[in-house]
């Protein structure tokens, strides 16, 4: 009776063993997968094609739909309080660490990604690369408040009711919680302000060059590696005052919109970014790749099989694509 008693626990140990085995080898390749969407070498392949479609046909249906844009659209939701900070909420969250995580949120690697609604609108791209790679991505935001501050007065009103003011006290909480907390990355994401009201004048690069390396200095005693994303086609930068999702639905002719990465990315951030990172202070991912070849930039990205919508407004591209993309964009990151 023992004997077949030992005999039954050997095989019932073997079976367990087995589907032990089966299931940490399932988990080890889930948890290993590539985030959905194309790599960088197929996105720039259909970004090449893309550009050269002459017509609006059949592009009434993107992905997402158009008519269905919301605000919303522009990152991810909802929008947690003391995470992504506006005119009410100006503060951080009680624990970033926590409230604050997207992505892998049980990761023992810590990224920050931190800026103004340019960064909002990369979140949906950290929340997939997160979940695949295996980081934890803490968002810390505020709407109009880039890294770098603003070069206004202290009252001069950046969004909404949110000061330049507001905005020095916020960079400066997010500062005391990296050098508390020391997170492994930190990526930077927002638009260089120029002086004045108009958001879509070009900032002077003197400015902006003595103000990012002052946020770049702030940080670097964190420990953490510091990156910054490029900057990205903005149709409501400079001359061209368009709106990208017209030329889709037909209202503007698609030559219209199809220009120059010259044209629609801000040249004086590009020279500036590029100018700390040829000097090895900062990282700088350039995304140009992600929505435009050498000579021209497309407001849709055709597969094969959709047309993705790239853009949410003149200016941020929509979470529908910034999660296709997260693919391509771990690429340009790289190992942290």
């Amino acid at each position: 009776m023992s004997s077949r008693l030992g005999s039954l626990s050997k095989r019932m140990l073997a079976t367990i063993g087995a589907i032990t085995l089966a299931f940490s080898s399932t988990s080890l390749t889930v948890a290993h997968a590539a985030p959905a969407g194309p790599s960088l070498a197929q996105l720039e392949q259909y970004i090449k094609h893309s550009v050269h479609a002459p017509a609006q046909q059949g592009m009434l249906t993107t992905e997402p739909p158009i008519q269905r844009l919301t605000p919303d659209d522009s990152t991810l939701t909802p929008h947690r309080l003391g995470c992504w900070s506006n005119a009410f909420i100006r503060g951080l969250a009680r624990n970033p660490s926590v409230d604050c995580a997207y992505g892998d949120i049980h990761a023992a690697k810590v990224v920050l990604l931190t800026g103004d609604s340019v960064a909002g609108m990369w979140l949906p791209t950290f929340n997939a690369l997160g979940k695949s790679h295996h980081w934890r991505i803490v968002f810390l935001g505020m709407r109009g408040c880039a890294p770098w501050g603003s070069p206004n007065d202290p009252g001069f009103i950046m969004y909404g009711t949110i000061t330049a003011r507001d905005c020095t006290k916020f960079s400066a909480s997010v500062v005391k919680w990296t050098l508390r907390h020391r997170p492994d990355a930190i990526f930077m994401a927002g638009r260089a302000y120029p002086k004045g009201r108009n958001l879509d004048k070009t900032p002077a690069p003197g400015p902006f060059k003595v103000a990012l390396g002052q946020a770049m200095k702030a940080l670097r005693p964190s420990g953490a590696d510091l990156f910054i994303m490029g900057p990205t086609p903005r149709y409501a930068y400079g001359s061209v005052g368009i709106e990208a999702k017209d030329c889709i639905v037909g209202t503007r002719p698609m030559k219209a919109c199809l220009l120059s990465p010259n044209k629609v990315i801000p040249q004086t951030e590009l020279a500036v970014e590029k100018y700390y990172n040829d000097a090895g202070r900062i990282t700088m991912i350039d995304v140009q790749p992600l929505f435009c070849t050498t000579k021209t930039c497309t407001v849709f990205v055709n597969d094969g099989k959709t047309n993705h919508l790239v853009f949410f407004d003149t200016v941020h591209i929509n979470r529908y694509y910034a999660t296709w993309i997260s693919r391509a964009v771990g690429e340009k990151i790289g190992a942290l």
